[in-house]
C-alpha cells in the first residue's frame, strides 16, 4: 500500500498557524493535499495534527483519514519520525508499506518531485528520501 502522511503541528514558532494560513484563498495545507492527490499513487493520505482547527479543515479538504497527535508528539521539540511512527502505531499501518512524508507547507513541490522521490523508493526498499536543495548564499539569510 501506498501512504502519504502530511504531518501539521497546531503549535507553529515562527509563523502562527502556518499549515493553515490562508494563501490565495485557500489554506496552504489545501494546496499539498491537491498535489498528492492529484498523483493518484497513493492508496491513503493521512493527516497527522494536534491542533482541533486543522482537524476540521483537514475535515472539509478531505483527507482519507486524520490521526490526532499526542502531546508528547506535538511539542517544538518532537520529531517527524515519532510523530509519524506514532501514526501508524495507531492506525496499525506496518511499516512495510511505502511511507511518503510531505510537509504541509511545500507548496512548491512539484508532481514530477513527488514521483521521482516515489520511484527511488521503491527502487530502494527499506531506505529514506529526502529532498534537499543547494543554496547560493547562506541559508540562515
Amino acid at each position: 500500500m501506498n501512504i502519504a502522511i502530511i504531518p501539521a503541528r497546531g503549535g507553529s514558532k515562527r509563523i502562527k498557524k502556518k499549515n493553515i494560513k490562508i494563501f490565495f484563498n485557500k489554506p496552504i495545507l489545501h494546496y499539498t493535499f491537491d498535489i498528492i492527490k492529484k498523483l493518484k499513487i497513493f492508496d491513503k493520505i493521512i493527516l497527522s495534527t494536534d491542533d482541533e482547527n486543522i482537524i476540521k479543515i483537514g475535515k472539509k479538504i478531505g483527507f482519507d483519514i486524520i490521526h490526532k497527535r499526542s502531546k508528547k508528539n506535538s511539542r517544538s521539540n518532537s520529531t517527524t519520525i515519532e510523530a509519524v511512527k506514532e501514526c501508524l502505531k495507531k492506525l496499525k499501518i506496518s511499516s512495510n508499506n511505502n511511507l511518503c512524508c510531505i510537509y504541509p507547507c511545500s507548496i512548491f513541490v512539484t508532481k514530477k518531485d513527488i514521483l521521482r522521490g516515489f520511484q527511488l523508493l521503491k527502487k530502494h526498499p527499506n531506505h529514506f528520501v529526502y529532498p534537499l536543495k543547494k543554496f547560493s548564499h547562506p541559508i540562515e539569510r
